[in-house]
């Protein structure tokens, strides 16, 4: 199979196939093995910590239910010196958690809607 067949068949172009082989080839060949381990290893050395932890999380929350805003959370935790996050970061966890409960009935009647029998 050439390049360009591989590269149609995983839809992505042929440069990211040559460079993928060019990346993981020994001396003799392509070693799908070899190119799984080492990814595994650059994406757990590149990764970052995680700054929203299950702590902080609900330290946010905590402030959130007392009517404070991310603007202000995020300000008051960075000048305590604790870990903190962005406004930005609040709002987004905060969209997606109204989302869901927003989402939630629609899923459980599509649910209810699949399970019944005629």
């Amino acid at each position: 199979m050439g390049i360009n067949s591989i590269a149609v068949l995983i839809e992505v172009s042929e440069s990211t196939v040559y460079r993928e082989i060019k990346r993981n080839s020994g001396h003799k060949a392509y070693n799908a093995d070899k190119a799984q381990r080492e990814a595994n290893r650059r994406k757990t050395r590149l990764q970052k910590p995680r700054k929203f932890t299950h702590e902080l999380k609900r330290k946010v929350i905590d402030l959130l239910e007392r009517k404070w805003s991310p603007e202000q959370i995020s300000g008051y935790l960075k000048a305590q010196g604790q870990t903190w996050v962005s406004h930005e970061t609040i709002y987004f966890i905060l969209y997606a958690y109204l989302l869901s409960l927003f989402m939630y009935p629609f899923v459980i009647c599509d649910q209810e809607m699949n399970s019944t029998t005629i």
